[in-house]
């Protein structure tokens, strides 16, 4: 298994509200976007309490657990705003884009992906080859 991406607490519950939110831009849960959930949960690890990758079941909980938090877009916005650490900004946009990618990313999922890449100061990465951008 691969390293895992450490995420403070309040790193994971921003990580799982974008996760949340970037589902929910097209009003459907794929079964690509549910094998890429799958994989992030893989992928990080929440200090201090855990020693590896959280697993699905964790993930699914803290992505309950966001949307309790963070009731509004402002409110998850404003959560975004206190991930501090580049390393980690870069790591979770990439898992959106995972996911988001995993089918076809549409203008809303585009659209998540362009704000935090700009509210970050990241750069957005561009459709990978051979897949499908559906512009509305």
């Amino acid at each position: 298994m691969q390293d895992v991406e450490r995420l403070s607490e309040s790193e994971a519950l921003v990580l799982a509200g974008l996760l949340r939110q970037m589902i929910r831009a097209d009003g459907r849960f794929t079964t690509e976007e549910r094998q890429a959930l799958a994989h992030v949960a893989l992928e990080i690890a929440v200090e201090p309490a855990s020693t590896g990758a959280i697993g699905e079941v964790a993930l699914y909980a803290l992505m309950d657990e966001a949307a309790q938090k963070f009731a509004t877009d402002d409110a998850l916005r404003a959560a975004a705003s206190t991930v501090t650490r580049p390393e980690t900004r870069a790591a979770i946009h990439a898992m959106l884009f995972e996911v988001a990618a995993s089918d076809t990313i549409t203008v809303n999922e585009a659209q998540v992906l362009d704000w935090l890449a700009e509210t970050w100061e990241l750069e957005a990465p561009r459709d990978l080859e051979g897949e499908k951008t559906d512009v509305g």
